[in-house]
């Protein structure tokens, strides 16, 4: 994965995203697992019970979550001014966190 999103994503409108000074992590398999759940629960209507199927740590969930909450306003900052307006979507995420 890209460890260091910040000013290392170059938009312009029409284009898809630049990746410049590109920085490979390495992270463990239950982190992109934690996406795919985090993602599973706020944007594709997976029930909160999906934590109790699978083996899948509430920890790397939440980082998932934090992963795709803070690349999504880097990626898409038009739409960070509608954040607010989408923190329904992560309110399944947190409720099946517990948090």
């Amino acid at each position: 994965m890209h460890g260091d999103l910040t000013n290392n994503v170059l938009l312009t409108a029409g284009q898809p995203p630049g990746i410049i000074d590109f920085s490979p992590y390495w992270r463990p398999p239950e982190y992109a697992e934690g996406i795919i759940i985090a993602d599973a629960l706020s944007w594709h209507e997976a029930p909160a019970t999906l934590l109790e199927d699978v083996d899948v740590p509430a920890a790397a969930v939440a980082r998932g979550l934090l992963f795709r909450m803070l690349t999504a306003s880097r990626i898409h900052p038009e739409r960070s001014p509608r954040l607010a307006d989408e923190a329904h979507r992560y309110g399944s995420a947190l409720h099946a966190l517990r948090l």
